[in-house]
């Protein structure tokens, strides 16, 4: 039995050699299934959007870094988000209990607070995005970053969004473009599809009007949360290369709600940002105090 064993463990061994001297090819991914049309990609992520029903809320641990006066400022924390379409957010992320940043956005409002910092930025939907450049964390674009659920064509904050398909390798990027003043069209953000089943999003990007990266994030490990609810991602990976940011989520648990709705404290804007100005000061007690 030894020998007999041990021949075999030779013939493998040999086989093993004579493959990396003949210069085998490695594994390969398996081509990639032919593009599917717009229309269709379009409906396949509605119908997983459609699966959410209220607001859906996933917990799990935060990590990442930005700069600081060309200092590199790094946390590791826990965060809570929640999240109801189309731009509904509060993600408030915390370390042994104690309040680092919270983003949040509403229909009308997006701000971001860091509590070490003591710094707080407040903005209206459609004023531009001047005052968030820096942030560590851009929330008028943080709801996009999930991928859940796709910006509608047509009006939106006074600019005209059209949407078109890009086929790549592995992937069919659904194009979102704007009319600049000039009437140009500009990319303002992309959503990469996985051209493998169940054909989700993969990929976020974020671009300005000179066609730069402002944010991408990554979209990995999607499970479905129950028998019949969506498929959502358990990692998220972004970056914000003008601020030299880069956050990674990974979601322990995804759970929804259907009694938290538009109307609920998680969204509620704090008063300062009726002076659609940055402050410098702490949030409103109302909503400093609404951890639910």
């Amino acid at each position: 039995m030894y020998s007999v064993c041990r021949r075999d463990a030779l013939l493998s061994l040999t086989a093993l050699l004579i493959c990396v001297c003949a210069g085998c090819r490695p594994l390969q991914r398996p081509m990639a299934p032919p593009a599917i049309p717009l229309g269709r990609a379009v409906a396949v992520l509605d119908a997983n959007s459609e699966k959410m029903s209220g607001t859906i809320q996933a917990a799990g641990a935060v990590d990442g870094h930005f700069k600081v006066d060309d200092a590199r400022r790094t946390y590791h924390a826990d965060g809570v988000l929640f999240f109801l379409e189309p731009r509904y957010l509060r993600f408030d992320i915390k370390s042994f209990g104690q309040r680092q940043f919270l983003v949040g956005s509403n229909t009308t409002h997006y701000w971001f607070y860091d509590k070490p910092a003591d710094r707080y930025e407040c903005q209206r939907h459609g004023l531009g995005a001047d005052s968030m450049a820096g942030l560590p964390v851009r929330p008028d674009q943080f709801a996009d970053a999930l991928g859940l659920s796709l910006p509608q064509s047509g009006t939106e904050a006074g600019e005209r969004i059209e949407l078109v398909q890009r086929v790549v390798e592995n992937h069919q990027q659904l194009l979102f473009l704007v009319r600049d003043p000039a009437g140009r069209l500009l990319i303002e953000k992309e959503y990469w599809l996985d051209r493998f089943e169940p054909r989700l999003v993969r990929r976020v990007v974020f671009r300005n009007a000179i066609g730069r990266t402002t944010m991408v994030s990554e979209l990995d490990d999607y499970r479905r949360i129950s028998e019949t609810g969506p498929l959502l991602p358990h990692q998220l990976v972004a970056d914000w290369p003008d601020a030299g940011a880069h956050m990674r989520f990974r979601v322990s648990r995804w759970r929804m709600f259907d009694n938290i709705g538009p109307d609920a404290i998680q969204f509620a804007a704090p008063s300062e940002c009726d002076l659609r100005t940055a402050r410098s000061e702490p949030l409103h007690d109302s909503l400093a105090g609404a951890d639910r």
